[in-house]
């Protein structure tokens, strides 16, 4: 769902969710969702892109691994993707409490994250 958005809006989220309940009341559900404290990168995610990446690659497969910044209005996210098949998977991704580049430091711990 997130995919075929684009934006992360809850209010364009919940009119995409495909359950038979009113529209406010999908907005809550998606809000309370968001809110689960155990609701982590580590948690969630990294499952979810590890089951991908070992039913799509073969053996001896190039996978190309990419560092990336990027700024939107008032974010600065530092981002890890893989890419496979001229598609970009993120990995991990922080918030840079900074405006402007990242430095080696930042750069080497997200990596290692």
């Amino acid at each position: 769902m997130l995919q075929s958005q684009k934006q992360v809006k809850i209010e364009r989220l919940a009119a995409a969710l495909p359950l038979p309940i009113l529209q406010s009341s999908r907005r809550r559900h998606i809000q309370r969702f968001l809110q689960i404290k155990p609701l982590s990168i580590l948690v969630l995610w990294f499952p979810i892109i590890k089951e991908a990446i070992s039913h799509q690659l073969k053996a001896g497969t190039q996978l190309v691994i990419a560092l990336d910044r990027t700024q939107g209005q008032e974010y600065n996210v530092l981002m890890v993707s893989a890419i496979y098949q001229k598609r970009a998977f993120p990995l991990f991704w922080t918030l840079l409490e900074k405006q402007g580049a990242s430095n080696l430091a930042e750069q080497q711990q997200v990596l290692s994250s």
